[in-house]
């Protein structure tokens, strides 16, 4: 049995919205048995994710991008201004 008291009435009628109950303890208990379900549910499929997807490797893309020397130095004026310059 669950001890709560209630403060907030609209959250209360939502809650009963989730079926027919005779009083606020077993209409708290049945939307936190719905929850806990969505939560289960939830990590099942995080967990289940394809056990055949083969690991990433550090640096198999090596040498395929290339950035241009300047790509450290910052942008000019007329990049943030707008200018046509």
């Amino acid at each position: 049995m669950i001890n709560i008291a209630i403060n907030n009435e609209s959250l209360y009628k939502t809650a009963q919205t989730l079926g027919h109950h005779t009083n606020a303890e077993e209409t708290i208990e049945n939307a936190l048995q719905i929850y806990i379900q969505y939560l289960t549910q939830k990590t099942n499929t995080l967990s289940a994710l394809p056990e055949n997807k083969k690991p990433r490797k550090f640096g198999q893309h090596r040498g395929l991008i290339q950035m241009s020397e300047d790509f450290d130095e910052p942008l000019p004026d007329s990049f943030w201004l707008g200018d046509d310059k």
